[in-house]
């Protein structure tokens, strides 16, 4: 009876494993089959590379910098080639009356004055004679010239010209269109640094969210494999008639809980890996990381700096300067519609030989335009502009603000993870303390099976809570650089961590 009390003794022993893992290094690692190995930095350098949103924005970026390299000489001359083929008909009706009585005037008078004066070896009788007949014969001869005589030509010109023109003075207009075109650029630059920054972010919530759901997964089985040998040797205690049939139907309903649980556990690790599969485009059977969890155990640096760099760097605040600048351009635009411009243009026929009789064979000239009445109301046109102006620098006011709370937000963040996850050390020392005098006090008949099992379960949860913390840590800080402009250096910090957990994938 002894003996068999003993065994009891011991099996209840072994029973007690039912609650959390006693160490996550032991247990059995999640199976990821001829899954690819990728470290953090690895990770970080496929992302960057394959991104089809960071691939966007770099072709944004390079079709700004297009747009404002095809601005650049907007103050220099605009020459054109123009080449018409022309066929044309043209009617000229011409008023000979006055010439015509003035014409038979003049003529005669000049017979008169050949009479007058005579023509040598001419009979004087002779020419009278002459001169009088066409004195009499002028008035039906200028009588069958008619009043308005019309001519009419028809023909085919082919009609090229080279015409330059140059904008002198635009009101404002060239340098604002120029001035909106850099702030285009810029804008577009800051939102490639955003791009980068989030992705960065979102890697450290994936990655790592697959390494800690591997944690809880290990953790879930080892529950499991406790219960299914708790339910094993409840059976074979109740067929030896040490328990009950009620706690052998207790066992077996905190087995198959268990059991849900891991099943939860492995959907939740599934999708991490399929997330962080098609984040790095490496898709199934997915990726297996290798870089642990991580916290550095001394604070970091004050959060006046993180506050600095965000005021001179960050991409959100970058992009809000940028609108704010583009807003103020499009405004000296809009203004400019209301005054006039100034230009010189010239013109050369290069077909002389083949052109209309009232073109110039060239012309250069001074204009100048102004809209007298337009369709569109200029003045509150540049009323609209300026209050885009005024919005856009209100949201670049609360830009700073939002900025300055993320930032000392996530600092706190960072702190409060960083401290939990130390003050958990001695916690999981006290826990293993506690479980080791557990079972020695179990042993000798001072202590019960559930002390054992809640003192287990005490260490599991330590041990999930270390992880957690772990975790929270490397996001809050990914988050405080996210929210500083300094993304790029989370890798850094990843180095020069002290502490890392024990690996699982």
């Amino acid at each position: 009876m002894t003996a068999c009390l003993e065994w009891l003794r011991q099996t209840l022993v072994a029973l007690s494993g039912v609650g959390l893992a006693v160490g996550i290094a032991a247990a059995e690692p999640p199976a990821v089959p001829a899954s690819q190995e990728l470290s953090f930095e690895e990770a970080s350098s496929e992302l960057f590379r394959l991104s089809d949103t960071l691939a966007a924005t770099d072709a944004n970026l390079r079709a700004a910098q297009s747009q404002a390299e095809s601005l650049k000489w907007l103050h220099g001359p605009v020459v054109s080639l123009d080449a018409q083929e022309l066929e044309y008909q043209k009617t000229l009706d011409i008023s000979l009356g006055g010439l015509r009585a003035q014409a038979q005037s003049t003529a005669s008078s000049a017979l008169a004055g050949i009479n007058a004066t005579g023509v040598p070896g001419v009979p004087a009788d002779a020419l009278g004679a002459a001169t009088g007949q066409i004195q009499q014969a002028l008035p039906s001869i200028f009588a069958s010239i008619p009043d308005t005589p019309s001519v009419q030509t028809r023909s085919t010109v082919f009609r090229p010209t080279a015409t330059a023109l140059i904008q002198l003075y635009s009101g404002g207009a060239i340098p604002a269109a120029q001035g909106v075109a850099r702030s285009a650029v810029a804008l577009a630059d800051a939102q490639v640094a955003g791009s980068v920054d989030a992705l960065q972010v979102q890697l450290v919530r994936t990655y790592f969210g697959q390494v800690l759901a591997a944690e809880v997964l290990a953790i879930a089985r080892e529950i499991r494999a406790g219960f299914d040998r708790h339910l094993e040797d409840a059976r074979k205690l109740e067929t030896h008639g040490l328990l009950s049939h009620t706690r052998l139907l207790q066992v077996q309903v905190a087995r198959d809980s268990a059991q849900r649980s891991e099943d939860r556990a492995e959907g939740d690790w599934r999708n991490a890996v399929d997330t962080l599969a098609n984040l790095v485009h490496r898709g199934q059977p997915g990726v297996r990381p290798t870089t642990a969890l991580f916290v550095l155990s001394r604070p970091l640096e004050p959060v006046d700096r993180f506050l600095d760099s965000a005021d001179a760097s960050h991409p959100k605040l970058r992009e809000a300067e940028a609108n704010v600048d583009a807003a103020r351009q499009a405004a000296k635009l809009a203004h400019s519609r209301q005054l006039p411009s100034v230009y010189a243009f010239g013109s050369y026929n290069l077909n002389r030989h083949d052109e209309l009789v009232t073109e110039p064979d060239w012309i250069v000239g001074l204009g100048v335009h102004y809209t007298l009445f337009s369709n569109v109301d200029r003045r509150k046109s540049d009323r609209a502009a300026r209050e885009r102006q005024r919005a856009a620098e209100a949201v670049e006011r609360q830009t700073r603000i939002d900025l300055s709370t993320g930032i000392t937000r996530a600092y706190d963040f960072v702190e409060i993870a960083r401290r939990q996850f130390l003050e958990l050390d001695s916690s999981l020392a006290a826990a293993a303390e506690a479980l080791r005098a557990q079972e020695v006090s179990y042993r000798e008949g001072e202590a019960t099976n559930t002390e054992v099992i809640d003192a287990r379960n005490t260490l599991g949860q330590a041990k999930v809570q270390q992880a957690a913390a772990a975790y929270e840590y490397d996001v809050a800080l990914a988050e405080l650089l996210l929210a500083s402009g300094e993304s790029r250096r989370f890798t850094a910090y990843l180095q020069s961590a002290d502490h890392r957990l024990p690996f699982n994938e």
